[in-house]
């Protein structure tokens, strides 16, 4: 994979109060980092970190992981999230954005409605295959490829093969009236949105 060769060097930040970012250049965007932190922020959009080497830890709201290589951390419209290393070594990162127009709405279901972190180990076997995701969205996104959704297919096979590492069943997974009303605001945060209108929906 040939990616961004640029370091990107983030300091660790101790202010508390959560950066909120809102906007992505389309529906997808695939970056790769190098970073040696990241202050507290969060997403109008998912966002799916992709480790390649053991540095630091990753903050998801209260929950705090160890940063390992093909470890994955999903973060979805609802959650805080931070990085920290360790010694400000450097954390390298395949960074991948995307919107709620990328996945169906079971994966997303799957995503937002889970009651556990989305943190995940994968096996070298399975990392390999979401490296080859990985380069094929780098090829879709420099050719700006925009007449299908092929893109958005190998973002959605990412996924899948990710939440094979779960170990819920569907009964322990919950949904929250406030998780769907954040999901239909986000499909259609654009509209002229009224309390009565999300309210009938939800």
């Amino acid at each position: 994979m040939k990616g961004e060769n640029s370091m990107s060097t983030m300091q660790k930040d101790t202010n508390s109060t959560p950066k909120v970012i809102s906007e992505l250049p389309s529906d997808y965007f695939l970056t790769y980092r190098q970073v040696v932190g990241s202050r507290l922020h969060t997403h109008t959009f998912f966002e799916l970190e992709f480790y390649l080497n053991d540095s630091g830890v990753v903050t998801l709201n209260n929950d705090t992981y160890a940063i390992k290589r093909n470890g994955i951390c999903i973060s979805v419209p609802t959650d805080y999230h931070k990085l920290t290393s360790h010694n400000d070594e450097i954390i390298k990162i395949w960074n991948l954005s995307f919107t709620s127009n990328v996945l169906d709405k079971e994966l997303q279901n799957k995503l937002l409605y889970y009651s556990q972190s989305n943190v995940y180990y994968l096996s070298d076997k399975d990392a390999e295959k979401v490296k080859t995701l990985i380069n094929l969205i780098e090829q879709e996104q420099a050719e700006k490829q925009k007449n299908d959704n092929f893109a958005e297919l190998c973002i959605s096979s990412i996924i899948t093969l990710v939440l094979r590492y779960r170990k819920d069943t569907p009964k322990e997974q919950k949904q929250s009236l406030a998780l769907k009303v954040v999901q239909y605001v986000l499909e259609h945060f654009k509209e002229n949105i009224t309390l009565d209108i999300v309210a009938k929906e939800v």
